[in-house]
């Protein structure tokens, strides 16, 4: 990793310090998981795969969400990411939701 790359990942985990922010790396294009973060270096995460949701915390993640390690504190199985993202939106609430919703636009979905 260059030092621009460096400063972009670093960049990108600030951004996420209020807002849910998508992984660009694992942004569920090409088959792979979902990964949402929020809170900057330590915090909250969501991952969506193969319909398995798994909601936790992380830490150490820096320069990017990558190097974190991180603690399922639940998850639950559904019968597809589609059903996981509804029950995750239906009980994350308006934030959760507003914030998934501004993913959606940005075309990445």
């Amino acid at each position: 990793m260059n030092k621009a790359e460096f400063e972009a990942w670093k960049q990108h985990t600030e951004s996420s310090k209020r807002d849910w922010t998508l992984d660009p790396v694992h942004n569920g294009q090409n088959g792979q998981d979902y990964l949402f973060h929020r809170g900057g270096v330590n915090g909250q995460f969501i991952m969506v795969s193969l319909g398995l949701a798994k909601i936790g915390n992380y830490e150490g993640a820096l320069p990017h969400i990558g190097e974190a390690s991180f603690q399922i504190l639940h998850s639950n199985e559904y019968g597809s990411d589609n059903d996981a993202f509804l029950a995750l939106m239906h009980k994350g609430g308006f934030g959760f939701l507003k914030d998934f919703v501004t993913v959606d636009e940005s075309g990445l979905f």
